[in-house]
């Protein structure tokens, strides 16, 4: 069975319908069923889909026009622009197509880590009171294979953010007000567990992939970047091996909803200084983890390594500031910059996995070298178990000498 999830007129509350279903009263009641290719979203099923979801009552789409969007290796999208043979107010100009990723490598593992259909649970559960923007969804839909489809509203006055130059200061921000306040939202709140769509951050597919990754790899990863890596990073990598204690610790309480992915490409942002956020998109990775999470993926991959410290030293209080004010507490700074050089860990962690499968670094080339910068910087060995076997950790509070003067 197939399940279109579509927002009502309002976009306040999503109605689920089998497609397998009877029609309801009229023709906007008829699902529009899956496909599965932008070949197949053709005008008769986008007015179908649209009627459906609501959106429209009585215009019929007389053709469709389709662009390839975005680079994305997990997802192919396509923005859809439908003529309409009778104007109706609210009817939508343009609208984004989210179909699986090409075949190969990555999108079979994007599959086996169930991604694709986390980003649908998402709109179907989630979306519309996340605390954060998202972007409508008109179509959410999934069926017994695995199969997806997402229509969404097309954010048309935004600009997603430019991971390559990277970005500024105040989009970083911006950023994390927004992520503090749906952090905030989910904190501690146990109706997460109860999604069973929606994993942990040490959720047993990620420690299958880990595991299935031979040792040497990770000595391998030093051998082959042995040019570049400073001797600590080097050391650092090869004590990654066979160490779970990461993904342990971003997985203990208090959680809360995280994006997963908040690179700034994932951001749409509008405004005469490009920094007001209209919209947080791809949520492939949403998942219950600690906020850290968030704030170094944001931080770490987004920011030249000059602007990330100086993002250390003013934003991180900013944002734990905004935690508090939306009703957080017993978290300190301390606990954050834990969390966040945690993340970090497990992000240099990820590189070698993807490496080793073949995959290049698993990301943007760029957002790679800022993350290696963050490596050398932060003195991140002292969060690792002692390599006498104790289990102890080399310091209480993880804070370092690299410890950021707060502000």
């Amino acid at each position: 069975m197939v399940v279109a999830v579509l927002h009502a007129p309002s976009f306040r509350q999503l109605i689920r319908r089998p497609v397998t279903a009877g029609a309801g009263p009229g023709e906007r009641a008829v699902s529009p069923g899956l496909i599965q290719s932008p070949e197949e979203l053709t005008p008769e099923w986008l007015t179908r889909a649209l009627r459906f979801a609501g959106a429209t009552e009585q215009a019929r789409v007389v053709s469709v026009e389709l662009d390839a969007v975005g680079k994305g290796k997990t997802g192919s999208l396509f923005r859809v622009r439908p003529q309409y043979r009778q104007a109706e107010s609210g009817a939508p100009a343009s609208l984004i197509a989210k179909f699986p990723g090409q075949p190969g490598a990555v999108r079979d593992l994007v599959a086996r880590f169930g991604l694709y259909e986390r980003e649908v649970h998402f709109y179907c559960s989630l979306a519309v009171r996340a605390g954060i923007r998202s972007p409508r969804a008109f179509v959410a839909a999934v069926d017994d294979t695995g199969r997806t489809l997402l229509l969404l509203e097309d954010i048309a006055n935004a600009a997603e953010g430019d991971l390559a130059r990277g970005a500024s200061l105040r989009q970083a921000g911006t950023a994390l007000e927004h992520l503090a306040a749906m952090h905030a939202r989910w904190w501690d709140n146990h109706e997460l567990d109860t999604l069973s769509w929606l994993p942990a951050r040490n959720n047993p597919q990620t420690k299958a992939v880990i595991d299935a990754v031979p040792a040497r790899a990770w000595v391998d990863f030093v051998k082959r970047n042995s040019a570049w890596l400073s001797p600590s990073a080097a050391e650092l990598v090869r004590r990654l091996a066979g160490d779970r204690s990461v993904l342990e610790r971003l997985s203990r309480p208090p959680l809360t909803l995280v994006h997963g992915d908040t690179r700034i490409n994932n951001m749409m942002f509008s405004g005469e200084d490009g920094a007001r956020l209209e919209a947080v998109v791809d949520w492939q990775s949403v998942m219950r983890a600690r906020p850290g999470v968030d704030v170094a993926c944001l931080l770490v991959n987004s920011l030249t390594p000059a602007e990330r410290r100086s993002a250390e030293a003013n934003l991180l209080p900013m944002y734990l500031r905004a935690l508090h004010g939306g009703g957080v507490e017993g978290y300190s700074l301390e606990q954050l910059w834990m969390d966040y050089r945690l993340e970090i860990l497990n992000e240099l962690n990820q590189v070698v996995v993807w490496s080793s499968l073949g995959l290049g670094a698993g990301g943007d080339t760029t957002a790679v070298t800022r993350l290696f910068a963050a490596v050398d910087e932060l003195e991140l060995l002292e969060l690792l178990p002692a390599s006498d076997g104790t289990g102890s950790w080399r310091s209480r509070f993880g804070l370092g000498r690299r410890r950021p003067a707060f502000r």
